[in-house]
């Protein structure tokens, strides 16, 4: 039996946009993250509006059967797409 790679798709966009908020913030911004980090009142918080995304299944079942100890055929097996406010989970 194959085994099951089950990832928290909300987990993976909120560390995405956090990193984004990082890379783009301004210094006051920054300051801000930091205090936010700090202390126990929060400052930031970060809501994912999952209202215009979409989800497609283009699933390959054939390369499903990939033998596991294929890891880079596995590791090209899943990826994941933003574009647009849409993010697209695709497993081959």
């Amino acid at each position: 039996m194959m085994a099951r790679n089950v990832i928290n798709l909300e987990e993976v966009v909120r560390d995405w946009a956090w990193s984004e908020y990082d890379a783009t913030a301004t210094t006051s911004q920054k300051k801000l993250r930091r205090k936010d980090k700090r202390e126990p009142r929060k400052y930031l918080r970060l809501e994912v509006d999952w209202s215009e995304t979409m989800f497609r299944d283009e699933t390959r079942w054939s390369a499903l059967s990939v033998d596991e100890s294929d890891s880079e055929a596995l590791a090209t097996a899943n990826s994941l797409t933003h574009t647009r406010g849409q993010f697209t989970l695709t497993l081959e």
